[in-house]
């Protein structure tokens, strides 16, 4: 299945290839709908976060609505936001 990727290595990788291995798991993950936020963490490791290029990029690929993965994206955001606080206020100083 799909491998772990590291954020070092992926900061090495030019677009081209970026966009090429998120391309390889997302067939891994056989465009599944029930695989799409492993994607966008996935992609989001790959990329260093989830630029709308990316978003519709995943949206293509999958054959999903734009809106169903920028949703997705967005619920995740605020999840994590809820369950650690802290880390949005250090989001926000370093903004």
């Amino acid at each position: 299945m799909v491998k772990v990727y590291e954020k070092n290595r992926c900061k090495e990788m030019t677009e081209s290839e970026k966009y090429a291995l998120l391309d390889n798991i997302i067939k891994d993950y056989d465009k599944k709908e029930s695989n799409l936020i492993q994607i966008l963490h996935i992609g989001q490791v790959i990329f260093g976060c989830l630029p709308l290029e990316v978003q519709i990029f995943i949206a293509e690929r999958m054959d999903l609505l734009l809106s169903k993965v920028s949703g997705k994206a967005l619920n995740n955001i605020f999840v994590l936001f809820i369950n650690f606080p802290s880390l949005f206020a250090v989001i926000l100083y370093i903004s």
